[in-house]
């Protein structure tokens, strides 16, 4: 399975539970950035030596992956990826930097490699690009929907409040706003309306 769907499906089970949605997704952030090294490692492409673990072998070589928060920078993440065993210089590593797009916790993310591995930090840094953008795209829906399901409930219970306060048929046609702090209205639907 690939890694999105199964972002997806780790989603769609987390948001079902009854938790605070702040810790929701605070748990969504954690399962999107514990399934990087797996987006690497498909996008890897092992033809050299499939089926063995780690499959990241180039030339012979092993290599490993490490991601962390940039210092100073909360929306930057470092994705560094250097042979096992060996001491890394960062500065001696190719490095390609890649914009993401949308509601991310990250706003830039910084793909570097050991330079024999130049070859495959295209792929890697655009497998990333579209694994990251996905996840939190698909937070947000789940977000989103978390929300109007709060807002709807909250419509219901109002509806049923008037319904009892007020006579049939006129408490049909009652229709209840909300006024927002920026001063803009916002319509309440009816779940009986059809």
């Amino acid at each position: 399975m690939e890694q999105g769907e199964k972002l997806a499906l780790e989603f769609q089970s987390l948001f079902d539970l009854e938790i605070e949605l702040p810790d929701a997704c605070r748990e969504a952030e954690a399962r999107i950035a514990e399934g990087i090294p797996a987006v690497i490692e498909e996008a890897w492409g092992n033809g050299e030596h499939p089926g063995i673990k780690p499959s990241m072998v180039y030339d012979g070589i092993r290599y490993a992956v490490r991601a962390r928060d940039l210092a100073g920078d909360a929306g930057a993440l470092e994705i560094a990826i250097g042979e096992v065993g060996a001491r890394w210089d960062i500065d001696e590593f190719v490095r390609i930097p890649v914009d993401l797009t949308g509601s991310c916790m990250y706003s830039t993310l910084s793909v570097e490699a050991d330079q024999r591995l130049g070859p495959k930090l295209d792929r890697i840094s655009s497998a990333l690009q579209q694994y990251l953008q996905s996840g939190y795209r698909r937070m947000e829906t789940h977000v989103v929907a978390e929300l109007l399901r709060v807002e709807h409930r909250l419509a219901i219970d109002l509806y049923a409040d008037v319904r009892a306060a007020v006579k049939d048929p006129a408490g049909t046609h009652v229709g209840l706003y909300c006024l927002l702090p920026n001063g803009q209205a916002m319509y309440l639907l009816d779940p009986l309306d059809g």
